[in-house]
């Protein structure tokens, strides 16, 4: 009783203090309640004010409550509340409470959507974007039979005509009549509220056939869509199926129901879902094996084995043990190699031993099958081989020198998938586009004469060819095959693009042959193809340059103009510096006879165009891209300030690293993590930019940090940075230096050589090293701080004689400057 009188007396007393409060201090406290949130303190307070006098500012503030508290009732659920406090607000007058996109959310949540069509005829100060996703909220309840809508609805109005139109495409594709859907689609405009689920119409006729495209066309859906149970059901039918079970509990009944449908799910499959559902939110391994063969009847004994060896494979130990009292007997030597690779897959193992792993699998899968062409177990054997590729992204990379990366062993697996999978023609310019990277041309065109012998008239294969032609310099052939891509495709701007880039190409080579004529003719038939005009600004400078040729003051005069005309643009002048280059300019006679200004890099639109045009510009030599390089670093290195978003932060970075520019790929890392301090990718790109090539001058700190980055990214499910960082780790490996460096230094023949029997020179190196130590050494030859410290841990692992050989190796091939 004493606790509830000191409640009575407290509320007494707070009482009596709003009463003692003067309108000042009641308006300043109601003010400071709704910047802080707190909307029931605000109506008090603002209710109170307008029982003393009618304000509009204060009817104004009172709405503004009204609303944040209603925003905040809807957030918890509570909508039948929310909408009793906006139809309160809506009392204040249209002055200061007209009608809200949040309102008439509430009111469709309620089912009462003609009060919210007609709300939405009040909206004011609405963009077309805001008003067609509420009309889409509203054709959402239109789709699913509301009548009392159906009546309210103008026979003109898009929420109805469209959504008839509608109707018959999702019909036709129940019925599998993809013209029908086609057709139906056809009049429906882009600007319609149905505009969302078009899209979604059109990713679910690709579901089956393409997922890559299919997610690709989803990607463009947004999160916040009035579809958006539509979405969340597709983009569950998308995941990997390990993934479903968890994204199937967040779904909703009737949006679990359909992506169980899609995912190709019968009532059996669906009735082990129910089954599992039932054990709680997160059933255990030996739960869900139980469950599956419980159901064996039904689901089929090969299928249910299948998945189970695979659920064994997220608890190795209990869930073998428990799998073999189901199965006693043990599966076939390639179904055991599957499950071995499964396995290494489940625990994030190294990619070589995952690659090795699903080597073995296909070994003996072709002990134990006949693999011919075409057949089953055939294409199991190539879909096999493109798995590590498939995960690691391993042909994204640049063909390196060194034969024991892993992209060089992904790539040979492509190669022999192609022998069980002829007629997969991704594999084949996976493979080209990967060898052309490289500047690997005679393997490109081995891969892209095999496929034009299947495919003679397909566009991608002949683009193909068309950029290999490109790339060894056969500009008249790169013309033919360009016109042989329009003959099929007349509206393949791709192939346009290339055939003028031939035709530039072609004009740069007959000035750097003092042929100004025969370039000319050429900048004409680059004119006549870029109807586009995208190239018209490389094409003016190639003019000018042909004028300098003849008439340097002349010459210098236009590309004085062309550059005043792009506002002295880093992205402009790399274009003329670069043309004039490729035309046999030298950088010291560019920089004095075309006096041109230092660049800068304005802004990052400017420094994206400049970039764009790295990515498409044919840069070739290296001694071309040192010219470059020297001539916009500094200005680069500044631009690394600029605000970017994260992702044009990365793409820089990428791109700094493919140019071999590592000084601006520093400066853009170190920028970057001033803002994203922990993200794995530009911690990659600072630790490239810093040690190049030299990656065992690391010290164990930034190691460290490359572990920490490794794991980050493999928390994130970015395997492509966690590979790259693995790598990058076990290069800085100081033991891995050693190996190297000693495999230099002692030929094949002696690899299994006895200490004792060292070479003299390493002897002496020895003795130096015991009655001396590895300091007064290091002095003596003039060793930096960063290689003693990891001369240092050689010693404390491999002992003197280990630092010995390595020093020697350092003296005779001189890999430190």
């Amino acid at each position: 009783m004493a606790k509830k009188r000191r409640k009575a007396a407290q509320r007494g007393k707070r009482q009596s203090q709003s009463k003692e409060m003067t309108s000042e201090q009641r308006a300043h406290e109601a003010q400071q309640a709704l910047e802080q949130g707190r909307y029931r303190q605000a109506i008090e307070h603002f209710k109170a004010l307008l029982k003393q006098q009618s304000c509009l500012e204060w009817r104004h503030g009172l709405a503004q409550a009204y609303a944040g508290r209603a925003t905040a009732l809807a957030a918890k659920g509570m909508h039948k509340e929310a909408l009793v406090i906006w139809q309160n607000r809506q009392r204040l007058g249209a002055d200061v409470a007209q009608v809200t996109p949040d309102q008439i959310d509430a009111l469709l949540r309620l089912g009462q959507t003609v009060d919210a069509l007609e709300a939405t005829r009040t909206l004011q100060g609405q963009s077309p974007a805001q008003q067609r996703h509420l009309a889409g909220k509203i054709g959402a309840h239109y789709l699913a039979g509301d009548t009392q809508l159906a009546e309210a609805l103008a026979p003109d109005d898009p929420v109805r005509q469209h959504g008839d139109q509608l109707q018959q495409a999702l019909q036709a594709y129940v019925d599998g009549d993809d013209d029908g859907v086609e057709s139906a689609l056809a009049g429906i405009p882009f600007r319609s509220p149905y505009r969302d689920l078009v899209q979604l119409i059109k990713v679910l006729q690709q579901l089956e056939t393409d997922p890559h495209a299919a997610t690709a066309l989803l990607d463009k859906v947004p999160t916040d869509t009035p579809f958006v149970a539509v979405r969340h059901a597709v983009v569950t039918a998308l995941l990997p199926e390990s993934r479903q079970f968890e994204a199937l509990g967040r779904l909703s009944d009737s949006a679990r129901r359909f992506a169980m449908t899609l995912c190709g799910w019968g009532q059996e499959r669906q009735a082990l879902y129910a089954r599992l559902k039932r054990l709680g939110p997160a059933p255990s391994i030996k739960q869900r094996i139980d469950a599956l063969f419980q159901l064996r009847q039904s689901l089929g004994e090969a299928w249910v084995q299948d998945q189970a060896m695979r659920l064994a494979c997220h608890d190795i130990r209990e869930g073998i043990q428990h799998l073999a009292k189901w199965c006693p007997k043990l599966p076939s030597a390639y179904l055991q190699r599957r499950l071995y690779a499964w396995c290494h897959e489940t625990q994030d193992a190294d990619p070589w031993e995952i690659h090795d792993a699903w080597e073995s699998f296909v070994e003996a899968l072709e002990r134990e099958r006949t693999l011919s062409p075409g057949s089953d177990d055939a294409l199991r054997a190539a879909l096999t081989l493109r798995r590590v590729d498939q995960r690691f992204h391993c042909l994204d990379a640049t063909p390196s020198q060194d034969p024991d990366r892993l992209d060089h062993a992904a790539a040979q697996q492509l190669e022999r998938s192609l022998e069980y999978d002829p007629d997969d023609v991704a594999t084949y310019l996976r493979l080209h586009d990967y060898y052309l990277r490289g500047k690997l041309l005679k393997e490109a065109r081995r891969l892209e004469n095999a496929a034009l012998e299947h495919w003679p008239h397909d566009i991608k294969v002949l683009t193909a060819a068309l950029d290999t032609a490109l790339a060894s310099g056969a500009f008249k052939k790169a013309a033919g095959l360009a016109g042989r891509i329009l003959q099929y495709d007349p509206i393949n701007r791709g192939a346009r693009d290339r055939l003028v880039k031939a035709h530039l190409a072609h004009a740069v080579k007959q000035i750097s042959a003092a042929r100004t004529d025969l370039a000319q003719g050429e900048l004409r038939h680059a004119a006549y193809w870029d109807r586009s005009g995208d190239f018209l600004l490389r094409r003016r400078i190639l003019d000018a340059l042909c004028e300098y040729r003849a008439e340097p003051e002349r010459g210098v005069e236009r590309i004085q103009e062309i550059h005043q005309e792009q506002q002295q643009s880093a992205s402009a002048q790399l274009l003329i510096v670069h043309e004039a280059l490729l035309t046999g300019l030298t950088l010291h006679e560019i920089q004095r006879q075309l006096t041109l200004e230092k660049p800068k890099v304005h802004d990052p639109e400017d420094l994206q165009r400049l970039m764009a045009q790295l990515k498409d510009l044919p840069l070739g030599s290296s001694r071309r891209l040192q010219d470059l390089h020297r001539h916009f670093a500094s200005a680069l290195k500044k631009a690394a300030k600029l605000p970017l978003t994260i992702t044009a932060m990365e793409q820089a970075c990428e791109l700094w690293q493919r140019l071999e520019w590592h000084d601006i790929q520093l400066a853009f890392a170190r920028s970057a993590l001033k803002q994203w301090r922990k993200a794995p990718v530009f911690i990659l790109h600072e630790f490239v930019g810093r040690y190049p090539t030299r990656h065992w001058l690391a010290t164990d700190d930034e190691l460290d940090r490359l572990e920490i980055a490794a794991e980050r990214a493999r928390e994130a499910g970015d395997m492509r940075v966690h590979q790259r960082l693995r790598s990058l780790i076990q290069q800085a490996s100081p033991m891995d230096f050693f190996n190297r460096q000693l495999a230099e230094l002692i030929p094949p023949e002696e690899e299994d050589h006895d200490p004792d029997n060292a070479p003299v020179d390493v002897d002496q190196m020895l003795r130096d090293l015991e009655q001396h130590g590895v300091d007064a050494v290091c002095d003596a030859l003039q060793i930096d701080r960063k290689t003693r410290k990891m001369l240092r841990r050689i010693e404390s692992e491999l002992g003197k004689r280990g630092v010995a050989q390595l020093l020697m190796n350092m003296i005779l091939d001189n890999p430190i400057d």
